[in-house]
């Protein structure tokens, strides 16, 4: 009988487990040891346009009267602090209040948009540009995880297409010839 242990990766996106990858070498030639298996959390990926998690947990409460009335609830993050990250905080729409909808927010739920970091029992836990739970894993300056800043190449030119999909923002500049 042989000791294994599975690592799972951190299940970013509302859906299934993927299918596991191959069992990696042991780390022992004898007497025992650990081999690894992985699989995301990412089966089916979410269609274009689906509704943020945090969103729809706050829409979750639109049935449901608040003192007395109903409202839609959007997100509420704080934007300048003093909201916890991991509770569930919605606005109501169209009016000027927040309130505490939940103390947690569903585990996996981001703990704020620009970042990977996710909650887990209410507090927020740390994720690297790998999508591994714990990883200290940052991107460099061109935008590789894990990656020393050597594969940047700089582009030339003029652009006047709309962004591709999955682009962040171009840096565009134009230089004055003064005669």
């Amino acid at each position: 009988m042989s000791n294994t242990l599975a690592l799972l990766l951190l299940c970013l996106i509302d859906g299934g487990w993927g299918p596991w990858s191959i069992w990696g070498e042991c780390s022992r030639t004898c007497g025992g040891g650990v081999s690894s298996s992985i699989r995301h959390c990412d089966s089916p990926p979410c269609p274009s346009g689906a509704r943020d998690f945090r969103e729809k947990q706050c829409a979750d409460f639109d049935n449901m009267p608040f003192r007395g009335k109903y409202y839609n609830w959007k997100p509420y993050t704080g934007g300048n602090g003093g909201v916890k990250p991991c509770a569930l905080n919605c606005l109501a729409e169209g009016y000027n209040f927040y309130t505490e909808r939940a103390p947690a927010v569903i585990d996996g739920t981001q703990c704020n948009a620009d970042s990977l970091d996710i909650c887990i029992n209410g507090e927020c836990k740390h994720v690297g540009c790998d999508n591994i739970l714990g990883s200290d894993a940052k991107e460099d300056r061109c935008r590789v995880c894990g990656g020393d800043g050597s594969t940047c190449e700089a582009i030339e030119g003029f652009f006047n297409d709309s962004l591709p999909r999955g682009g962040m923002c171009i840096y565009a500049h134009s230089v004055a010839q003064f005669i």
